[in-house]
C-alpha cells in the first residue's frame, strides 16, 4: 500500500506493505490527502483503528465522502469562522459503528458524516446553512455535537 503525504510542494512517497489485504489506495485520496488548512490527518483519524484506516485508504468512495466534508469543514474555516472545529467522529466500519451505539445504516460507515464541535455551535449552524444543498445536520444540544452528512453520498 502507498501512502502519500502532502507537505506544500513536496511530496514523501512512504511504501507500506499490507499483503494481508492487498489493496492500494485510491488515486482520489492519494490526490486529496491531507490538504487541508485547519484539520491535520492526526485529528481526522484518532479514532480509527488500522483496519479502518485501510479501508478510507483503499476505498475511492470512503476516502471521497471524507473529502467532500473535509472541504465544506475547512472552507468554513477559512472564510468567515475564526473559532477552531474539532471532530469528534468520522469514518466508521461495521464494528465499530455497533460499539458506539451507532444507527445501522449510519453514514459514518460510508464516510459522509461527522461529528463535530467547537466553542460557539449556533455561529457554526448558521455557516452550515450556506451548503444546505449538499449537506444536512442535526444538533445534539444536549452532547455538545453537531452531526453533518452529506445529501449525496458516493455509494
Amino acid at each position: 500500500m502507498f501512502v502519500f503525504y502532502f507537505y506544500s510542494e513536496f511530496i514523501i512517497l512512504i511504501y507500506l506493505s499490507v499483503v494481508k489485504r492487498g489493496e492500494f489506495l485510491t488515486p482520489y485520496f492519494m490526490a486529496n490527502f491531507n490538504k487541508y488548512n485547519y484539520f491535520q490527518s492526526s485529528e481526522i483519524y484518532a479514532q480509527n483503528n488500522k483496519d479502518e484506516l485501510i479501508d478510507i485508504l483503499s476505498n475511492d468512495s470512503i476516502s471521497y465522502n471524507m473529502s467532500r466534508l473535509l472541504w465544506i469543514l475547512d472552507a468554513i474555516r477559512l472564510v468567515s469562522f475564526d473559532i477552531p472545529i474539532y471532530i469528534t467522529s468520522f469514518y466508521r466500519n461495521k464494528p465499530h459503528n455497533i460499539k458506539v451505539g451507532g444507527v445501522a445504516n449510519s453514514y459514518h460507515m460510508l464516510g459522509a458524516a461527522v461529528d463535530v464541535t467547537c466553542s460557539d455551535i449556533p455561529a457554526l449552524i448558521s455557516q452550515l446553512k450556506v451548503f444546505q444543498d449538499s449537506i444536512k445536520y442535526i444538533h445534539y444540544p444536549d452532547k455538545n455535537f453537531i452531526h453533518i452528512q452529506l445529501k449525496e453520498p458516493k455509494k
